[in-house]
């Protein structure tokens, strides 16, 4: 599982390249449930590759979505208010 993890911060990352932000969020968050599930943390290098696409993410992110709920929207957080 942790290769699985491991390719899609991969994907994320060849995501960010194709200007889809919101599907590299996507695959981040997968990853990070697949580490999590699995009890599986990154290693050091791992961990710290995923922290700059998620700095990435979230910076083209804030490019290109206005509000708060929108940027939770897109990174699949719950927004307040929707009854979600």
């Amino acid at each position: 599982m942790e290769l699985t993890a491991a390719a899609l911060e991969g994907l994320a990352r060849a995501a960010l390249t194709d200007r889809d932000p919101t599907g590299a969020a996507g695959l981040l968050a997968r990853a990070a449930a697949i580490r999590d599930i699995h009890d599986r943390p990154a290693s050091p290098r791992e961990a710290a590759a995923a922290a700059a696409t998620v700095a990435a993410v979230d910076r083209a992110l804030s490019e290109t979505v206005n509000t708060p709920q929108e940027k939770r929207a897109a990174t699949g957080q719950p927004v307040r208010g929707s009854g979600r």
